[in-house]
């Protein structure tokens, strides 16, 4: 075979290649102006645009606001210098999506609600559906509590023994309790807070196969403390 013959096969490809590539192209346009024209049926939020918003975004600090973030996630909290890249919004064309801060009650969305309050209104709920529809002769309802996080500003390293002083524990957990008493149909609760509060010697730490730079303080050791769990999840079921 001659150098013309593979130049031959070499242009024959990039004409085929050529024609598939404008027949995708076309595809693509083609499904594009569709769901533009499906638009005016009811709103397709996959159609849109990235809109920069200052004014609600970000809608939350990542690196206060969620202790059990994942250290590679928490890109302010690793140093990036940038923060624009924060602020962009999903806008479909013709309609919105919802802030992750609206709640709506019935018809009603309230904006930036208070988040133990949302909770308390949402268990509520939970609640009255429970009391409203579970035969309790014939199901057990279980709710399982929060389990504690030693990252915000706590440092799991190198502890080796469970703790003693209690934090106050997490409001959420009196509302829980709250609602889960005033229920028709009796709840378990598997409160696992205090006794994860006590455990700071039970994470991961260094040890998580991350590296040594690579702290985490929010997730357990296995075997260890979510072990209990189970065992508290047995009693519960095996109990009158």
């Amino acid at each position: 075979m001659n150098n013309s013959f593979f130049l031959s096969l070499l242009v024959n490809a990039f004409v085929v290649l050529c024609v598939v590539t404008h027949s995708l192209y076309q595809a693509c346009g083609n499904a594009f102006d569709e769901k533009k024209l499906n638009q005016k049926k009811g709103c397709d939020v996959s159609l849109g645009n990235w809109v920069f918003d200052d004014s609600h975004y970000p809608l939350y600090d990542a690196s206060f606001d969620c202790p059990f973030i994942v250290k590679g996630f928490d890109c302010i909290g690793n140093g990036r210098p940038d923060h624009d890249y924060l602020k962009y919004k999903w806008k479909p064309i013709g309609c919105d999506l919802p802030r992750w801060s609206y709640v709506q009650i019935g018809n009603e969305i309230i904006e930036d609600m208070d988040y133990k309050e949302a909770y308390k209104i949402g268990l509520t709920t939970w609640a009255k559906w429970i009391d409203s529809n579970i035969d309790h002769s014939k199901i057990k309802v279980l709710f399982q509590g929060i389990a504690a996080s030693h990252s915000g500003g706590v440092n799991c390293v190198e502890q080796t023994q469970p703790e003693e002083d209690l934090e106050p524990p997490h409001p959420a957990l009196d509302i829980a309790k709250s609602i889960l008493s005033n229920m028709t149909i009796p709840v378990d609760l598997l409160d696992i807070t205090l006794l994860t509060q006590l455990r700071i010697d039970g994470h991961p730490s260094i040890y998580s196969g991350r590296g040594s730079s690579y702290v985490d303080c929010s997730h357990w050791c296995l075997a260890g403390v979510p072990d209990t769990w189970n065992e508290m999840l047995y009693a519960a079921l095996v109990s009158n």
